[in-house]
């Protein structure tokens, strides 16, 4: 996997607190309001870090797949 650097981490971690706004998560990493938008895409269109994020979405989808489990209440109907 290839190192990211200081603005693709920032990248990723705000896409993911973000709901998935590559532009906005652009924004906020760093890069310029003026290209955020292309960058944004070119970022997600890099496998290495679409692999990062996929892999913490998954993460999160389990731990609330589990904690629902947990917590699913049985209903007769």
């Amino acid at each position: 996997m290839s190192k990211l650097t200081i603005k693709q981490d920032a990248f990723v971690k705000a896409y993911l607190l973000n709901g998935g706004n590559a532009t906005q998560a652009a924004i906020k990493a760093g890069y310029s309001e003026k290209t955020a938008q292309q960058v944004g895409s070119e970022n997600l269109a890099k496998r290495y870090l679409r692999d990062i994020i996929d892999e913490a979405l998954a993460k999160e989808q389990k731990m609330f797949d589990d904690d629902f489990e947990l917590t699913k209440i049985d209903i007769p109907i």
